[in-house]
């Protein structure tokens, strides 16, 4: 990924990023590095906070609320890469270009069509996203 560009951070790779980077592929963590190398932000959907809440109240998640916790000082902290982005009415409207057949999930639609309104990739695991999203998935 040359030269270097910003990118958005699915929910999943904030979490990985943050709590445990080994679980990240070899061509997320390059994106990522590459990114914050070149100071360029990892962007992170607001929609992503909410998912975090949600994450932490599944019982069958293994997220904590101290997990949470410690992303969101990350999120806080001045020299953090990460840079969240509202959900504008732009990045709502394009959710219905996002095919509902790809994902039903709102979370996804929301996180892709944020990378497509930037106009940047996606770093993302899900297999879902390069079918949801028309800009580079990268895993």
């Amino acid at each position: 990924m040359s030269p270097a560009t910003p990118v958005v951070a699915d929910t999943q790779v904030l979490i990985w990023y943050v709590i445990d980077p080994d679980r990240l592929s070899v061509l997320a963590i390059n994106a990522l590095d590459t990114a914050t190398d070149d100071n360029k932000p990892v962007y992170v959907s607001a929609f992503s906070l909410v998912e975090l809440v949600y994450a932490v109240e599944k019982a069958a998640n293994p997220l904590t609320e101290d997990d949470r916790q410690s992303i969101l000082e990350e999120l806080a902290r001045a020299d953090s890469p990460f840079e969240v982005v509202p959900v504008t009415a732009a990045i709502a409207n394009r959710v219905a270009s996002a095919p509902r057949h790809a994902t039903s999930d709102p979370g996804d639609r929301i996180i892709a069509s944020t990378a497509e309104e930037l106009k940047i990739p996606l770093v993302s695991a899900d297999r879902h996203m390069p079918a949801t999203c028309r800009t580079p998935v990268i895993w």
